[in-house]
């Protein structure tokens, strides 16, 4: 299936995108393929609320606040039961790269969105609820130390942060087996275009990174890396269609 053919099976399916910085970049990549593709019919639209459901829409906000990732926990939670949860027929929302440090506790975190998601998934059992890898970072090649700016403090490392991305990944996938697909944006974003995955190793500590090629600041995605997360998406949702 290609990505115009993926458009076209979720033209006339509601769904709800609650994101940050990294999700609006996969957004200008679906909307620049729906470019490509006049008359496909997808309508894209910023809001949270239920009174744009009443037609087919692929529905998008901002959530919670980053570097504060329970409260996008907790936001999400929210939109879907205030009337979202009655309407959409596929939900997802994800972390972003700046809520993970050398510090985070990976598990706990990720027990607060696996309880997130299986939580709303009782309440609505007809709308798919749709687990997210959190996003992977690299050294920010416009930076003589390559050091990313704001997202490290102190002696942390990215490749420490990275660590800990990895580890929520790891339990996001392993529990996953045999249940709901995973949208894998972690794989995705340290996979080349070759196959290659991309491993980055510091202070004895190695880890999945982003592919320096899908990025020009060493977090969000550039115009490749859009391409690459939203024709994925893409695919992915038209087969849960």
């Amino acid at each position: 299936m290609t990505a115009d053919e993926a458009l076209s099976r979720i033209a006339g399916k509601r769904i709800f995108f609650g994101h940050q910085s990294v999700g609006r970049d996969i957004l200008d990549g679906i909307r620049r393929i729906a470019a490509e593709q006049p008359g496909r019919g997808i309508e894209i639209v910023e809001a949270a609320g239920p009174a744009v459901f009443d037609r087919p829409v692929f529905a998008h906000a901002k959530i919670g606040k980053n570097r504060d990732p329970a409260s996008k926990c907790a936001a999400f939670f929210r939109i879907l039961e205030n009337g979202l949860g009655d309407q959409a027929d596929i939900a997802f929302f994800k972390f972003c790269y700046i809520d993970f440090s050398a510090g985070t506790d990976a598990s706990q975190l990720y027990r607060r969105y696996r309880d997130t998601l299986s939580g709303l998934s009782a309440r609505f059992p007809r709308t798919c609820f749709l687990p997210v890898t959190a996003p992977l970072t690299c050294p920010d090649r416009r930076t003589a130390l390559g050091r990313l700016a704001g997202l490290v403090t102190g002696a942390e490392s990215w490749v420490h942060a990275n660590r800990e991305r990895d580890r929520f990944n790891e339990l996001l996938r392993s529990d996953s087996v045999g249940k709901e697909p995973v949208y894998d944006l972690a794989l995705l974003e340290s996979t080349a275009p070759d196959g290659t995955r991309v491993v980055s190793s510091r202070d004895g500590v190695s880890s999945p990174s982003l592919f320096p090629g899908y990025t020009d600041d060493g977090g969000h995605l550039n115009s490749l890396g859009k391409r690459v997360a939203a024709e994925n998406l893409l695919l992915l949702l038209a087969g849960l269609s």
